[in-house]
C-alpha cells in the first residue's frame, strides 16, 4: 500500500508522462513560482512556530512607515504641549501692551504649564 506522500507524488508526475518538453517547463516555473511564494511568506510573517514581530512602530518595514511614525509622534507631542502653545501665542500677540513685570509673571505661568523634558 503507498503512503499519502507517494500516492501524491505519484498523482502529479501521472499527466507529465507523455507531456512535452513546454509543458513541464510551465509546470516547473510554477512549482518555483509556490515554493518562492511560500518563502517570502515565511520571512514576512514567519512560521506558526516562531511568528514574526509585526509591530511597525517598532520594526518600521518601510521608509514610509517610519515617516508615519515620526508624524504621529509630532502630533502626540503637539497635543500635550497645547496649554503651553496657546500661552505662548497669547503672550507674543499682546506682548507690546504689557508691563516689563508682567511679561514676566505671564513667562513664568506659561512654563509652569510647559511640559518637562524628560532626559
Amino acid at each position: 500500500m503507498k503512503s499519502f506522500k507517494q500516492f501524491h507524488e505519484a498523482a502529479i508526475a501521472a499527466p507529465l508522462v507523455g507531456a512535452g518538453v513546454k509543458t513541464l517547463l510551465k509546470v516547473g516555473g510554477a512549482y518555483a513560482a509556490a515554493k518562492g511564494g511560500e518563502k517570502i511568506l515565511k520571512d514576512l510573517l514567519g512560521t506558526p512556530s516562531r511568528p514574526k514581530d509585526t509591530n511597525w512602530v517598532k520594526n518600521p518595514k518601510d521608509k514610509v512607515d517610519d515617516e508615519l511614525n515620526v508624524r504621529q509622534g509630532q502630533a502626540k507631542d503637539k497635543a500635550k504641549n497645547k496649554d503651553f502653545d496657546s500661552e505662548m501665542k497669547a503672550y507674543r500677540k499682546g506682548k507690546k501692551n504689557l508691563s516689563p513685570e508682567d511679561q514676566v509673571q505671564r513667562l513664568k505661568d506659561a512654563a509652569a504649564k510647559h511640559r518637562k523634558n524628560k532626559k
